[in-house]
């Protein structure tokens, strides 16, 4: 007589799914190294026997669909060359997970800041997804394919006592701090903002590595914000000599001719939030003293001030 098919639940399907996310998630940490079944529950915290026979049953299921591969007897690894990865663009948002939108797919790919690995906002990536039964598909970061930058803007905190530091910059830029080392604070202080290069990120290593290339000045400072934005952003702040003798040339007084064309108020009180060094004046507030008016007069004193607000009025 032929053995029965030896029956499985769903929900004990569920639960080795379940623990093939964690199984996933956990080599996906470091792709290159091989684990054992007993180094994976403990990595998963699956310690019982219960649990490790679970975790047994997992694998073999992940070795099944491909997604992991045995290299060595009783060892393996994440297997990159799977069905399911995708490639695409990474989006950060402030809580430090992500978004991957790929080309022809109509939905983004979640991805928890979990699985993000060493990928940077705007970064091109590889990513295997999983589609578990009631959930929407999510993925993990597989692999870097290229870099969208390695120069940010940052805060830079000097660890106390200690001859390195950190550069901290806008969790939706990148969601990890940079390292630097002595000898790359190149003459930065304490609170100080900064430019910063990205050298270097070791498989492993839970903070990328860096040099400080510009000091822009204190946080707060109006010329420190305007070069943060600019170099964020990837603008020039300092242009070539020629640029700069033609820009000089420009002839900047206010003729009686160039007058004539504008509605003068330079005899108005006007009162601005803006810093004296602003390069647009937009937010004002003028005041002037007017004659007494009776009461019936104030609509036509209304109708008036509108004109004069438009600018369409001149007398």
């Amino acid at each position: 007589m032929a053995k029965k098919k030896k029956y499985i639940s769903q929900k004990n399907d569920h639960k080795l799914m379940e623990i093939g996310r964690l199984i996933m998630r956990f080599m996906n940490q470091n792709q290159t190294k091989l684990y054992n079944y007993k180094q994976i529950s403990d990595g998963i915290d699956h310690k019982n026997p219960r649990q490790r026979e679970m975790v047994i049953q997992a694998l073999h299921k992940l070795l099944s669909s491909q997604r992991i591969k045995e290299t060595e007897k009783g060892k393996f690894s994440i297997n990159l060359k799977i069905e399911g990865t995708l490639t695409g663009t990474i989006d950060f948002n402030q809580s430090g997970n992500a978004y991957v939108t790929v080309e022809n797919l109509k939905d983004d790919i979640f991805i928890h800041s979990k699985n993000v690995k060493d990928a940077l906002q705007g970064d091109k990536v590889l990513i295997v997804t999983y589609n578990f039964k009631g959930k929407k598909l999510e993925g993990s970061v597989l692999e870097v394919l290229e870099r969208k930058r390695s120069e940010f803007v940052g805060t830079f905190q000097l660890v106390a006592h200690k001859e390195f530091g950190f550069v901290v910059c806008d969790k939706k830029t990148i969601n990890t701090d940079i390292f630097i080392p002595k000898g790359k604070i190149n003459g930065a202080e304490d609170g100080n903002k900064v430019v910063v290069k990205m050298t270097e990120w070791k498989p492993g290593d839970k903070n990328p590595e860096g040099e400080i290339l510009q000091v822009l000045g204190n946080p707060g400072e109006h010329e420190t914000e305007i070069h943060s934005i600019l170099a964020e952003y990837g603008l020039p702040y300092e242009f070539p000599e020629e640029v700069e003798r033609e820009a000089d040339k420009i002839d900047r007084r206010i003729t009686d001719e160039e007058a004539a064309k504008r509605w003068d108020m330079r005899d108005v009180l006007t009162f601005t939030i803006d810093p004296k060094d602003a390069k647009d004046f937009d937010d004002a507030l003028s005041m002037r003293k007017l004659e007494k008016r009776k009461l019936g007069s104030w609509s036509s004193h209304c109708r008036r001030f509108s004109l004069c607000s438009s600018g369409n009025y001149s007398g």
